[in-house]
């Protein structure tokens, strides 16, 4: 039976190696799902600001659009991701010193980190959050009865190949 300790978010040991000698472990808090998003949010992505645009001679307004905006949007981006790794790395219990640091001091303390550990962890962590993946397992039902679903007089495999044509098409059709 299924627990909420069972699912709870884990903390995991990621080791960077340098050379074949030389390697750290770092403990990553993965988020819970809510706290992902939730990090995400506190970055605001910018709003594209009105510009000046002279069109036929004439002077007019404009959003903002093109390389200037996009580079702000990058930087929130990048915000992001630091915001995400403070919160995993001080959830983990990394760096103590910085417990009782504003969060903006956190998080230029992560940022300046080895560039090639800071995108070793955070590419570990995206894998963590985005790829973990699940499978049905060999019992695809269980022993009890199923509701009635106005299939019981399907074999498993006609239910199964009717199943698996209303999932690859993509959830516009059901199954009927």
């Amino acid at each position: 039976m299924l627990t909420l300790a069972d699912v709870k978010p884990r903390i995991v040991d990621i080791e960077i190696a340098f050379t074949d000698r030389e390697k750290i472990t770092v403990p990553l808090r993965v988020p819970s799902w809510v706290e992902w998003n939730e990090l995400g949010l506190e970055v605001q992505t910018p709003e594209p600001e009105m510009v000046t645009e002279f069109k036929d001679g004439k002077k007019g307004y404009v959003k903002e659009s093109g390389a200037a905006y996009e580079t702000k949007v990058q930087i929130a981006n990048n915000q992001r991701v630091v915001r995400r790794m403070t919160f995993a790395l001080m959830e983990a219990g990394n760096f103590p010193e910085l417990k009782t640091a504003p969060l903006s001091e956190q998080m230029a303390a992560v940022g300046g980190m080895d560039s090639g550990v800071f995108q070793a962890l955070v590419r570990t962590l995206n894998t963590l959050v985005n790829v973990t993946m699940g499978r049905v397992s060999e019992n695809r039902f269980r022993d009890e009865r199923l509701p009635a679903t106005g299939d019981d007089d399907l074999p498993e495999t006609a239910l199964e190949s009717r199943i698996l044509a209303a999932v690859t098409s993509n959830g516009k059709t059901t199954v009927g």
